[in-house]
């Protein structure tokens, strides 16, 4: 019973002091490069090889990042963005609304510097799928 004490503590002791701290809150928006509107859903996805977070994108282009939630942000460094989720599906097949190379980890020439703290904001631009 004891190891099962010690055990729960350490585990709330690390939740605690690693819940926020240090992690920068932001958001963004993200629109198409050939005119400037709005990328209307899907999912920006923030990526290390260590670390993951994402955000919902809304109906105007913008998001909020974070790890767990919405509203916690992430650790400071430099992360891929890649975009997934835009576009619509017709019949079992799905259609991108981006071009394929901002969907996929290793394709996306997106790149993010989050920094300690100052910057709130990092906008995106995607290509329109050619389809």
């Amino acid at each position: 019973m004891k190891l099962v004490l010690k055990i729960v503590f350490v585990l709330l002791f690390v939740s605690f002091m690693g819940c926020g701290r240090g992690y920068v809150s932001f958001g963004g928006k993200v629109t198409f490069e050939e005119d400037g509107s709005p990328l209307t859903v899907g999912t920006v996805v923030f990526t290390t090889n260590t670390f993951q977070a994402e955000g919902a994108i809304h109906s105007d282009g913008t998001y909020r990042l974070g790890s767990l939630s919405e509203k916690d942000g992430l650790p400071p460094g430099t992360y891929k963005v890649f975009v997934i989720g835009a576009g619509n599906t017709i019949g079992e097949k799905f259609i991108s609304s981006i071009d394929p190379i901002f969907a996929d980890r290793n394709t996306t020439p997106l790149i993010c510097d989050v920094p300690t703290s100052g910057k709130s904001k990092f906008d995106f631009t995607v290509k329109k799928s050619r389809r």
